[in-house]
């Protein structure tokens, strides 16, 4: 199996609150957690930029989690904050990874 990053960008509605929305990002902790080949998640914040990293075990894993995710209930109030069309996203073989 060949790891898998996943990175998403996006913007929120004008008006959102940040620390509101890391609060509800953060309820998702716990079904991405749940998801086979889930490896690690990391949430930043860059002016008005955030970027969910997603590490899998896998491509499959990656993307059946992905598909799953929108349906799911715990999802809707995260995308109700996430600004429709500023959603960018990609997954790919990881290359290189070095943990210090």
């Amino acid at each position: 199996m060949t790891r898998t990053a996943e990175i998403v960008t996006f913007t929120l509605i004008p008006g959102s609150d940040p620390a509101a929305f890391a609060a509800v990002a953060s309820r998702l902790d716990a079904w991405r957690a749940c998801q086979p080949g889930c490896l690690v998640r990391c949430l930043s914040l860059a002016g008005d930029t955030w970027t969910d990293r997603v590490l899998w075990s896998d491509r499959t894993s990656a993307d059946t989690a992905a598909a799953k995710l929108m349906t799911e209930p715990v999802a809707a109030p995260f995308m109700a904050i996430t600004a429709p069309g500023s959603v960018r996203s990609a997954r790919g073989a990881i290359t290189l990874w070095r943990a210090t």
